[in-house]
């Protein structure tokens, strides 16, 4: 910068661009906006980054407070049902896991129903001997007609006492009646001599050699 002699001074006048100039000036004014875009989209990242980071500590905070205040969490765990408990019609979920806590009781659907019917009647089938004729008698709140020896299985609940008790008497009166054709078969039968032929249940004879030579 050169020296002013004591007779002048530097001021700011105005200056006209020529049209070159105000062409440049204009190219840098566009180039200009683009980097301050620029910048703003970064300071936009920026931002949303930090603004996420401060929401998940913020969430921590108010979970741990939640779990300082009430002493509990929730956590996920493998619950099963028993039915008509605590009463019938009703079922209740518990914790499988020990001390196995009652989570809740709700009333019992049809298909909770049959579930209970379908688990009666394949624990009678695996618990039954086999009948005489080779099939498994399960529990089926109707009296049995040819099994022999086989108990019916206890019933579910009250409304099927009274048929389970039918069975149990129909079939104390079958197997009555089964001792009395046994017991009247093994007093024997007459010969033509008028001597008796020993016979078992099954009417095997039992006459011994003496016996028929007599007869």
């Amino acid at each position: 910068m050169s020296t002013l002699a004591r007779n002048e001074q530097r001021e700011q006048l105005r200056y006209n661009y020529t049209p070159d100039e105000r062409r440049e000036k204009g190219q840098q004014l566009a180039d200009t906006h683009i980097r301050l875009g620029t910048v703003n989209e970064e300071l936009d990242r920026v931002k949303a980054d930090y603004k996420a980071k401060v929401s998940t500590l913020e969430n921590e905070i108010n979970s741990l407070s939640t779990q300082v205040s009430t002493g509990y969490e929730m956590r996920e765990y493998v619950c099963f049902y028993e039915y008509d408990q605590p009463e019938k019609g009703k079922k209740t979920l518990r914790r499988k896991e020990p001390p196995c806590d009652v989570v809740r009781v709700e009333e019992m659907t049809e298909a909770d129903r049959q579930t209970v019917m379908d688990e009666i009647e394949k624990q009678a089938a695996e618990a039954q001997p086999d009948a005489a004729d080779g099939t498994i008698v399960p529990f089926t709140g109707q009296a049995p007609a040819s099994p022999k020896n086989v108990t019916p299985q206890s019933p579910a609940g009250e409304d099927d006492e009274l048929t389970w008790a039918a069975q149990l008497e129909a079939q104390r009166k079958q197997t009555a009646k089964e001792n009395a054709e046994k017991k009247k078969a093994s007093k024997g039968r007459r010969t033509s001599s008028g001597g008796v032929v020993g016979t078992e249940a099954d009417g095997k004879d039992l006459t011994t050699e003496d016996d028929k030579k007599g007869s």
